[in-house]
């Protein structure tokens, strides 16, 4: 069985065509009609339209386009019986091209898409984010100062949601900002801030894990105190919240607090009514206390 790469045209050489009747006589002027099969699908003519040509020895040069290899899978070429020659039958294995190419390019590197490390398949998503480059050189890249759009980006709805994003060739160079949202049918990127340029075709890109986003449940094994964190930290700020006090509350103290008069200085002049529950008596003329 010959292996072939798959999307890729190709020269076959097919054969031996012997005579119908003796079965060893080499026929050498055929016009084979080669017939397909794809995965053990009906058999159909082959995409290409040359007419294999003899070669030597009863073998004939067939050629096979791009479509005819687009299946990943066995494939079977079949010639049938002509009026002068025997048919034949052949096999073939169609493999992925970074397959094929690790296989038979001595110079070639191993190609491989990695789902898990150690069974995470978060851990291989952030190492690829880590080592993958896109850009002009990749695919298309358009977009506004706020959206970047590649259409090497084949992920899913956010799938690069808080991911940091570093322009390191071309216009925006420099620019450093956060995804806060991807769209998979339009491979578009949304960025924050808004770049000083637009992102053209010139604009490649590193995608690298940024923000972690998680859910607090406790804090110190306790929950009330993620409670009030949330009731601190929302996106209000301290206006309007309930912790440590109410926005109202500071606002009555400090209306009483407004009323404070300081005749000299950190002292602040008030009537005492009591001490120590018993009562004090005035003269009447605001006389200042000396304690006695």
């Amino acid at each position: 069985m010959q292996v072939l790469r798959q999307g890729t045209a190709v020269d076959v050489l097919i054969g031996p065509f012997f005579d119908l009747t003796d079965g060893v006589t080499e026929e050498t002027g055929e016009s084979p009609a080669v017939l397909l099969s794809k995965n053990g699908q009906a058999l159909a003519a082959k995409n290409d339209a040359t007419t294999p040509v003899h070669d030597a020895s009863g073998y004939y040069n067939c050629e096979l386009d791009t479509t005819d290899t687009t299946s990943f899978g066995t494939m079977t070429l079949v010639v049938a019986n002509s009026g002068s020659a025997r048919g034949i039958r052949q096999e073939y294995m169609v493999i992925q091209k970074n397959r094929y190419d690790t296989l038979w390019d001595s110079l070639s590197a191993i190609n491989a898409n990695m789902n898990q490390i150690e069974g995470n398949t978060s851990a291989a998503r952030n190492l690829g984010a880590w080592t993958r480059t896109f850009g002009d050189s990749q695919g298309t890249t358009t977009g506004t100062t706020t959206t970047i759009i590649d259409t090497t980006l084949t992920e899913a709805d956010d799938f690069w949601n808080s991911y940091a994003i570093v322009i390191n060739v071309g216009t925006n160079i420099g620019y450093t900002g956060i995804v806060t949202d991807f769209d998979a049918a339009s491979d578009t990127l949304t960025v924050f801030p808004a770049a000083p340029s637009v992102f053209d075709n010139t604009s490649q890109f590193l995608l690298m894990p940024c923000l972690v986003l998680s859910d607090l449940i406790a804090i110190d094994r306790d929950s009330t105190s993620v409670s009030n964190l949330k009731l601190q930290y929302n996106t209000t700020g301290l206006t309007g919240d309930t912790f440590p006090a109410t926005q109202s509350t500071t606002n009555d103290i400090k209306t009483v607090t407004d009323k404070f008069v300081f005749t000299n200085t950190n002292e602040v002049d008030a009537n005492t009514k009591s001490i120590n529950d018993a009562e004090v008596v005035g003269d009447g003329n605001a006389t200042p206390w000396d304690g006695a």
